[in-house]
């Protein structure tokens, strides 16, 4: 390995460093009550050292949301190379489910959803990670449904919706209803993903 590569792998080494403090960082104090003074001490450097690689809290943001994006995008491909789509979509609601019932994570994406509504420069990053999840989970659903159910085009984008929206909204019921009991959400979830994307439309009855 020559000398640009090492640097290379370094420098990737201190971003990652960087991001993981912060995740913590912002979970529990806050984008506004995490300093960069705090942020380093987390880190285990300096704050000079920090804005190195970030020039401020909102790009540390912006790449925590592209961090976010790079491991749905992989899990995606993963489910687009499976013979039955469908069912390995289902199988993987448990996973999609424990991430947004956890504590830690669903604090750092409730905290980035909250600076979006103040901060336009996270709201459009946050969009621009969204449209890039959606269009590749566009390709996985319509793999899924395949010919199970015969659906316009507007049809599937809706179904897409209420599929992201139903985990989504599991953050929230994490939060106020922390003790629910997650075997019986997780059964119910896949019964919810299967029903979207095998029931016929019902043509607005």
């Amino acid at each position: 390995m020559g000398q640009p590569e090492r640097e290379e792998e370094r420098s990737g080494a201190r971003c990652r460093q960087i991001l993981d403090a912060a995740a913590v960082c912002f979970a529990a104090h806050g984008f506004h009550g995490t300093s960069m003074a705090r942020l380093a001490k987390a880190a285990g450097m300096s704050v000079g050292h920090i804005y190195h690689y970030f020039d401020s809290k909102e790009a540390i943001i912006a790449a925590i949301v592209q961090q976010e994006l790079a491991k749905r995008l992989e899990v995606f491909e993963q489910l687009k190379q499976q013979d039955d789509v469908l069912k390995a979509l289902i199988d993987r609601a448990d996973q999609g489910l424990a991430a947004r019932m956890d504590k830690r994570e669903t604090g750092l994406r409730l905290e980035i959803l909250a600076e979006a509504g103040r901060n336009p420069r996270i709201a459009a990053a946050l969009r621009a990670a969204d449209e890039a999840a959606r269009r590749t989970f566009r390709e996985v659903v319509a793999k899924a449904v395949g010919h199970r159910a015969a659906l316009s085009a507007a049809d599937l984008e809706a179904r897409i919706e209420v599929v992201i929206g139903v985990f989504d909204g599991m953050m929230i019921r994490a939060v106020r209803h922390p003790d629910l009991d997650k075997a019986a959400a997780l059964r119910a979830l896949k019964l919810a993903i299967r029903h979207l994307l095998t029931a016929a439309p019902d043509n607005g009855r």
